[in-house]
């Protein structure tokens, strides 16, 4: 059985579910997947976290999807959504070990930037942030 660690307990990312599909309400975030024959081999979600600042958090492809494209496709995604819902910008973090995620965010147009939001002790020094501006008139 394979453990994985971390940082951030799963009832955060279950109320962060609760709060994107709230009815009856605009939207404050979404979830988008890469499908490869019709199977789910990567994802990604965003959320509103401040007046026109929206995260990205959780983007995954699976081993089978890794150099295909599905990785670009699900953040494209991500870019679009929140392009269209307005927002001014978005952030996000990844961990230092995943350069192909680093690289891949650098070249989409995403910028280093300090922490912005509280990171727990164990994790601040692991962890990239980004911020990519949405719109040029405005600054993040």
């Amino acid at each position: 059985m394979r453990v994985v660690k971390t940082f951030y307990p799963r009832d955060v990312y279950a109320q962060l579910l609760d709060e994107i599909e709230v009815e009856h309400a605009p939207p404050t975030g979404g979830v988008r997947l890469a499908l490869m024959n019709g199977q789910a081999v990567g994802c990604g979600m965003f959320r509103t976290i401040g007046p026109g600042i929206a995260e990205i958090k959780r983007v995954f492809v699976s081993d089978v999807a890794r150099g295909t494209g599905a990785g670009y496709a699900v953040m494209m995604s991500l870019i679009d959504q929140c392009r269209k819902q307005g927002f001014d910008c978005i952030r996000m973090d990844t961990g230092k070990p995943l350069e192909a995620a680093t690289r891949l965010y650098l070249s989409m147009g995403f910028q280093l930037r300090d922490a912005y939001s509280e990171v727990p002790e164990i994790a601040k020094d692991t962890l990239l942030f980004f911020e990519m501006p949405l719109k040029p008139d405005k600054p993040a």
